[in-house]
């Protein structure tokens, strides 16, 4: 390599590093994803966010003590997200969802989580068949939230390799594409629920981004996050 060469290499670099410097977010950070299970758990947690300047979290809430000493120790970092009954959703059981929903924010809970990755399906019992989340029973589910303005953190379908190699039982996961189908569906029929989809609003490949792109355009209600994506 000549002198040249490396000078302008070396300089490159350097422009680089600046450019890098000067992009970079210098502000808080907000975590919006982010798991309490029990206490023991808890203070590591804190340790490894603080470690890269993470000041404040959304939190799904795993267990009720670990609720408790969260915000026992920690009473300004946490935004607290309450679980919404899978069985009874599974089972269209909306009346305890309901009731559910109107008692979150007393709780001190600022939004619900649903789960729907696949796989949910192998642990609940006796599900419909046929069931989809998009399903007319389920409206009063949505009504609740836009009624007492409740965000909904709500996980859809998975990565494409996990329906290549764990749900490759269409019949009873669904294909990936229907998976997302059904929320899209809700999401046209709740413009007025905030919802949060997590894991790169569950489609970070490269092949399925202009759908994405097309869902924040045309959803204004929606976030995404990037856990794990």
């Amino acid at each position: 390599m000549s002198v040249r060469n490396s000078f302008s290499i070396g300089f490159f670099h350097t422009e680089l590093n600046i450019l890098i410097d000067t992009w970079k977010y210098k502000g808080p950070i907000f975590d919006a994803h982010t798991h309490i299970g029990e206490p023991d758990t808890l203070d590591k947690m804190v340790d490894i966010e603080e470690e890269f300047e993470i000041t404040k979290q959304i939190a799904i809430v795993h267990s009720k003590d670990g609720l408790v000493a969260a915000r026992e120790r920690y009473p300004e970092r946490f935004v607290f997200a309450k679980y919404l009954s899978l069985t009874d959703i599974a089972h269209y059981n909306v009346d305890p969802v309901i009731d559910d929903i109107s008692k979150t924010k007393e709780e001190g809970y600022v939004l619900a989580k649903t789960w729907f990755g696949p796989r949910w399906r192998d642990y609940i019992e006796d599900v419909p068949a046929g069931f989809r989340i998009d399903n007319p029973k389920l409206e009063p589910v949505f009504q609740a939230l836009e009624d007492y303005e409740l965000p909904l953190l709500i996980h859809i379908a998975d990565p494409d390799t996990y329906f290549e190699l764990h749900y490759q039982d269409f019949s009873k996961y669904g294909t990936k594409e229907d998976n997302l189908d059904q929320l899209e569906n809700v999401m046209e029929r709740h413009p007025h629920v905030a919802f949060q989809i997590p894991h790169f609003g569950a489609q970070p490949e490269i092949h399925r981004l202009p759908n994405l792109a097309s869902w924040l355009d045309r959803f204004p209600n929606i976030v995404i996050d990037t856990a794990s994506s």
